[in-house]
């Protein structure tokens, strides 16, 4: 769900504000180190042309500024 969301809000050329959580923008980016599993996943469920539609929404968001909130051992 999230994934079509973005895609989405990619498409329509809405104002896309990123805040980066969990993940680093590059992985979102190139959709690489943790996201490489969840597409690997999505990969073997869902049609390719869905997919490439995520990838290319995904790429754009990571290169778009934004906010990178890092995580430190004790918070």
């Amino acid at each position: 769900w999230c994934l079509l969301e973005v895609a989405n809000a990619v498409e329509c050329c809405r104002i896309v504000l990123p805040v980066f959580i969990y993940h680093d923008p590059i992985h979102v980016k190139e959709q690489s180190g943790p996201l490489a599993l969840v597409f690997q996943y999505h990969k073997e469920n869902a049609p390719p042309e869905e997919l490439d539609h995520w990838r290319e929404a995904l790429s754009e968001v990571g290169n778009a500024s934004g906010y990178h909130l890092h995580h430190d051992a004790d918070g």
